[in-house]
């Protein structure tokens, strides 16, 4: 599974020797793709692209980000159905990280 935590907290309260071969990576995302979809499903979707599991649905991590924005995209069309048009910014970016 791939859980959301802070990272600068393992950082700096973890030393060296403790250290795992855990993968990190981080997502920076706005509030157009927050306000409709849990972080935590869009952190577990990300991390599956950037680390297969072996699930079999493996997708690249662009691939990821495009299905969440348009994902987003199609919330946003549907909340604000039957009223004037609108769809916040859905911008959405990711990178592995190397703590060693």
């Amino acid at each position: 599974d791939v859980i959301p935590w802070d990272v600068n907290d393992y950082y700096q309260n973890t030393s060296s020797e403790e250290k795992d071969d855990s993968m990190f990576f981080a997502v920076v995302a706005s509030d157009g793709v927050y306000d409709f979809l849990n972080p935590g499903i869009v952190v577990n979707h990300l991390g599956r692209s950037l680390y297969h599991d072996g699930s079999g649905s493996d997708i690249s991590p662009l691939e990821a980000c495009e299905r969440i924005i348009r994902e987003a995209s199609r919330m946003w069309a549907r909340a604000t159905m039957g009223s004037m048009p609108y769809r916040d910014d859905i911008t959405i970016g990711v990178s592995k990280l190397n703590l060693s």
